[in-house]
């Protein structure tokens, strides 16, 4: 059970990052950012333009999480370096052995992420999001997360 989760996240992380990626200039803009993340989970984080990608795992919770975010705003907010987003996504978490929500093995839902970001320089992202979210299936559970973390850009 638990081999066939990784597989399907995955390849989960590999298409939607090529479909996010697809006709997308990374070497002059500064487009393409890889990361890592902590919070309830330990997170790979990979952003492209506005598009986002997260996936991680919760041990103690035995739980792997991604999600796919689109930022509609991110704007600077007051000094140099700072800005902030708010955006919609779609989230999924598929639960280890033993580990229901509501016997289910797994949920999908939406997410609603809002944070900020600060350039320690143009390459180096330090990053902060809290993301409030409602399961679809299961229907009605409610969950957030909270996370930091580094981007670098490529």
């Amino acid at each position: 059970m638990v081999k066939k989760i990784l597989v399907y996240s995955l390849l989960f992380i590999l298409t939607s990052t090529m479909v996010l990626s697809a006709g997308s200039s990374t070497s002059k803009n500064n487009n393409f950012a890889a990361g890592i993340a902590i919070g309830e989970s330990s997170y790979i984080s990979l952003k492209v333009q506005n598009f986002l990608i997260g996936a991680g795992w919760s041990g103690w919770k035995e739980v792997l999480h991604a999600h796919v975010d689109y930022w509609f705003v991110n704007e600077p907010l007051g000094s140099e370096g700072l800005r902030w987003f708010l955006g919609l996504g779609a989230k999924i978490r598929l639960f280890g052995k033993g580990k229901t929500l509501w016997d289910s093995p797994f949920a999908i839902g939406v997410r609603v992420p809002v944070g900020l970001q600060y350039y320690i320089k143009p390459q180096i992202e330090l990053f902060g999001e809290i993301a409030p979210g409602l399961a679809i299936f299961p229907f009605g559970v409610w969950g957030d997360i909270a996370l930091i973390g580094i981007r670098f850009y490529f």
